[in-house]
Parts: C-alpha cells; sequence; structure tokens
C-alpha cells in the first residue's frame, strides 16, 4: 500500500476547508440528496461526501456505509486531491500498487472500485471528494461521469452557500439592526451570493435533462428538492438586495401618487390565481409619499396576501384613510390567518411560521421585515390583525411631509 502524499499547499487548504465550518456537523438532507442521486445514478452501493483535514477523511454525507471517519493515511480520497483538476478512477483496487493491501480494500468495505472528484473551492483548494465506491469491478459512462461532476460542483457550490450565509448571520448579530452597514453588508453578501447559487439552480437544470428513463421516483423527487432549495435561496438573496436598498428608496422625493394606478400596476404583475377578488375603491386617490417604497410595501402585502390564502374565492381588499398628519391603510385578506403567539415575530429578520403558502414554498423570513423598516423610514407604524381561518388585516400609517402638503 502507498500512502497519500501531503499537497504542497496543505497549510492553506485546512485553513480554506476549515472556514466553511463543515467539519463534526450534523447530516443535512440537501447533502444527502446529492449522495443517494450519485449512488443511484452509478448504480453503486456506497457514495460519499468526504472532506479531509490533517488526519482523517470524514464523511460529510454517506450512503452504504457505518463509519463517520477513516485514518487519512488509508483514505482512496487523500490521493484523489493530490490531482484537484483530475477525476480519481480506479477500475480495481487489487491490481492497483497504491491500492492493492489497503484495509479498505482487504477488509470491511472491500473497496474495488472507486471513482472520486476533487471538491475544490472557489480559491482552488481541493477541500475532500464526492466520491463512489463498489465492491465489484466497474466502468463509468461518459453520461455518469458527467452527471457526478455535476453533483460535484453541486456540492461546492451548497458549501459556498452556507459560508455567505454564515457571514452573514454574523454580521447581523454584531451590527445593530438596520443600521448602514448592515444595509451595505446585505447587499455584498447578495451580490456574491448570486454566482454559487445561478451554478445551483443551473447544475440542477443539467442533472433533470441527464436523468435515465430508467431513474427511481425517489431520485426525480430529490433532484426537484434540490431545484426548490436553490429557487426559496434565490428569493432569500433578491430579499436581501432589497433590505439593502431601504435606505435608498426611502432617501427618495416624495412625490404624488395614485393609488389606483399604483394597484393597477401592481396586480397586472402579480401571479394571481383564478377566483381572487381584489378592491382598492376606498383609499384616498392621491397621496405624497415614496412611490417606490409604498410600491415595495404593497406588493409584500398583496403578495403575501395571495400565497397565503387557501379559500377557492380569495378575497383582497385595500382601504384608506387621511388624517391631518398621516394617511392610514389597510389591506385585508380572507387567507390563512397567523396565530396571535407569532405577532410580536412576524416582523422580525428571517422570522417564518414554517408553513408552505399556496405554492407549496416557504418563505424567507425578509418580507415583512423590510415593509416595517420602510413603514418606518416613512415615519409611520405597522400592525396586523388576525384569526385563524378568516384572514388578516395589516393596518399601516405613512406620515405626511406637512411642508410639502401645505
Amino acid at each position: 500500500m502507498r500512502q497519500p502524499g501531503i499537497p504542497s499547499n496543505e497549510a492553506a487548504r485546512l485553513r480554506a476547508l476549515k472556514r466553511y465550518n463543515i467539519l463534526d456537523t450534523l447530516p443535512e438532507k440537501d447533502f444527502d440528496d446529492i449522495t443517494r442521486i450519485a449512488s443511484e445514478i452509478c448504480q453503486t452501493p456506497i457514495a460519499t461526501i468526504t472532506l479531509i483535514d490533517e488526519n482523517r477523511q470524514w464523511f460529510k454525507s454517506k450512503v452504504g456505509l457505518v463509519d463517520q471517519e477513516t485514518s487519512r493515511d488509508i483514505a482512496f480520497c487523500a490521493h484523489a486531491i493530490l490531482q484537484p483538476e483530475e477525476m480519481l478512477i480506479v477500475p480495481d483496487s487489487r491490481e492497483d500498487e497504491r491500492f492493492r493491501d489497503n484495509p479498505l480494500v482487504t477488509g470491511e468495505p472491500w473497496i474495488q472500485f472507486y471513482a472520486g472528484v476533487p471538491l475544490v473551492n472557489p480559491e482552488g483548494y481541493p477541500l475532500g471528494t464526492l466520491c463512489i465506491i463498489d465492491k465489484e469491478t466497474r466502468q463509468l459512462t461518459a453520461q455518469q461521469i458527467t452527471s457526478l461532476k455535476a453533483l460535484a460542483n453541486q456540492v461546492v457550490a451548497q458549501f459556498e452557500l452556507r459560508l455567505k450565509v454564515e457571514e452573514l448571520h454574523q454580521s447581523q448579530t454584531a451590527l445593530k439592526e438596520a443600521n448602514q452597514a448592515l444595509e451595505t453588508f446585505a447587499y455584498n453578501a447578495s451580490h456574491d451570493l448570486k454566482n454559487p447559487l445561478n451554478n445551483i439552480i443551473a447544475l440542477t437544470d443539467l442533472l433533470r435533462r441527464q436523468l435515465p428513463d430508467t431513474t427511481t421516483d425517489d431520485i426525480f423527487r430529490m433532484v426537484h428538492h434540490l431545484s426548490s432549495s436553490a429557487n426559496r435561496l434565490k428569493d432569500m438573496v433578491d430579499s436581501l438586495l432589497e433590505f439593502s436598498r431601504v435606505a435608498e428608496i426611502t432617501a427618495q422625493e416624495k412625490e404624488t401618487v395614485d393609488i389606483h394606478q399604483l394597484m393597477e400596476d401592481i396586480t397586472s404583475l402579480m401571479n394571481i390565481p383564478a377566483g381572487f377578488n381584489f378592491n382598492y375603491t376606498e383609499v384616498p386617490p392621491l397621496v405624497i409619499t415614496s412611490r417606490t417604497a409604498l410600491q415595495h410595501i404593497l406588493v409584500n402585502l398583496c403578495t403575501n396576501a395571495v400565497k397565503y390564502n387557501d379559500k377557492g374565492e380569495g378575497s383582497v381588499q385595500l382601504t384608506g384613510t387621511e388624517e391631518d398628519t398621516h394617511y392610514t391603510f389597510r389591506l385585508q385578506d380572507n387567507g390563512m390567518g397567523i396565530p396571535e403567539e407569532s405577532f410580536p415575530t412576524i416582523f422580525r429578520m428571517f422570522s417564518t411560521l414554517g408553513q408552505k403558502d399556496r405554492f407549496n414554498e416557504h418563505g424567507t423570513g425578509l418580507g415583512l421585515y423590510i415593509v416595517k423598516k420602510l413603514v418606518e423610514k416613512l415615519g409611520g407604524e405597522i400592525r396586523i390583525h388576525s384569526k385563524i381561518g378568516k384572514g388578516t388585516t395589516f393596518e399601516f400609517t405613512l406620515a405626511k411631509d406637512l411642508a410639502v402638503s401645505s
């Protein structure tokens, strides 16, 4: 048996690996789905997502194995990371001098066939591999190799997303909510997230197209789950970008806004199911405020009123009044309703109720947080009234600019 060498950039590689904070974490469905798909596509009993640290190979996800880690000295994957630009394929370990007397070959799990794609991060460091293993010799088809490489790219993209989200959460804890530093960071972090996120979406689409007709229903469901997760993250990124622009939006010069025209513009762009009725006749015809900010507020509230409505005939009604110092608007729906115990947290960042909407999707927990910030920036307040099964009313005020209105 030949022990694997050490990469020339080992110290930097280990620093990069540890920056992701993935080692010794609990299993996660997104990664487990990838190993299941790899095993299914390549028809091997074993598949793993492996990370190589100083002394061991540790399995972030595994199919067909019991142990959580092995020594690095006997790890096939430790050989694979030595040439990160290439996929390591060992058709028959018994004929390979590097592995013929390896304890993983001569004993459990009786490795005869191995194929591993290095997981190379954007900086070029191989963190580990996505590998498949069989107890029999075999060959991979060109399509299987392509699919395995696509799945490895998906793993790295997931790592990058975790890293950026963790950076965002750490910064959120360190900074006060809604200050300019957090808004700037959200803008930058969201842009950083777009590249790995677009990779996930593109690779998932590629994988879906390459799945053979013999693929099981479970695999199709897992691929659909990957696609749904990626698109949900895209919604979060879009929301973060929107949040980063709160100060910019509310700083815009106030103007006279035709509420009826604004609502017509909003509803014409929404995906409104059949049977839904929007009514906005009882509102002040003209208000003086930030048109962009008010549009963001109403788009979010109207979208939620549709998404979280379980009735065959949905009703959304916007009413409003004008006072000496402010405008008051009420958006009422006949949807699912929100439990009263959730009222104190519904406007917090990343706060969700954990329920799926009528399109079977989860919210990002940013929409209502952004609405509250916009309302407050415009000198107003927002409140909620709701009953489970009956519907929800959001009531918000916008301060008048008395110097302008006079």
